[in-house]
């Protein structure tokens, strides 16, 4: 059975992957549902401003600001792969690492996913389902490859 620590880090990693991977105002209610949950119980009452700040945007606003935030080209956008974040490029070796430990899991990437898999909400999203299913696995993804350019 999956332990109340390991079921928080699925939500929040969940939370966390729909923040890059927006897709229509579906996917932005879930993440939407997710954020009133959260909310309600921040692991940091310093958090609780962030949160009130959130739940005012609806998807019109969000949408916006995640296409300027990452995606669009008109200004300098916030890189989103760990590759670039530890060399200063996408598709580096923090891309072979994590496709190394995607590897010994039981999951596969689908052909019509066009993110890689060291983009943040790939990595977020994998992490969510990986967690569950096998800890250890987990466990290397985040220490081979999320935490050491996470604080960037």
């Amino acid at each position: 059975m999956i332990e109340d620590i390991d079921l928080s880090r699925k939500y929040f990693y969940e939370f966390f992957s729909k923040v890059f991977n927006f897709i229509d105002e579906n996917e932005f209610n879930i993440w939407h549902k997710q954020l009133l949950i959260l909310a309600k119980s921040p692991l940091d009452e310093s958090l609780v401003s962030d949160f009130n700040k959130l739940c005012e945007c609806d998807f019109a606003q969000l949408k916006a600001e995640q296409n300027a935030v990452f995606f669009d080209f008109s200004y300098v956008n916030v890189p989103i792969s760990a590759s670039f974040y530890d060399e200063g490029r996408d598709d580096g070796k923090m891309k072979l690492q994590a496709c190394e430990i995607i590897r010994k899991s039981k999951f596969r990437k689908k052909e019509e996913c066009r993110q890689s898999e060291d983009e943040f909400g790939f990595l977020f999203a994998f992490m969510a389902s990986v967690i569950e299913y096998d800890l250890k696995i987990a466990q290397q993804l985040f220490r081979f490859v999320i935490n050491p350019v996470i604080d960037e």
